[in-house]
């Protein structure tokens, strides 16, 4: 987040980020689709928050604890966010 120099997109996403700690799957959030990012047990989700885009893994194994691990945020505008993603987990 040190790269998102707009204080509105920082607040924008920090709110973000603590309603995903309650609620991992808001109705606006849409599974990533795509063979790619679904190998080794990822299973990523996204969710848009003005111009950014949070892409997050969602880990429902446990009985009672779903645990959202935040992967990439970015532009939403182009497919960085998604070239991000490849390198880190591809």
């Amino acid at each position: 987040m040190r790269d998102i120099g707009n204080r509105k997109h920082l607040g924008q996403i920090a709110r973000q980020l603590d309603a995903l700690s309650v609620n991992p799957r808001p109705q606006d959030a849409r599974p990533i689709q795509g063979e790619a990012y679904r190998v080794n047990g990822w299973n990523f989700f996204r969710v848009d928050v003005g111009e950014y885009r949070i892409v997050y893994d969602l880990d429902e194994s446990g009985q009672v604890l779903i645990i959202a691990t935040v992967t990439v945020i970015g532009r939403r505008n182009d497919d960085a966010v998604y070239r991000l993603l490849g390198r880190r987990h591809g």
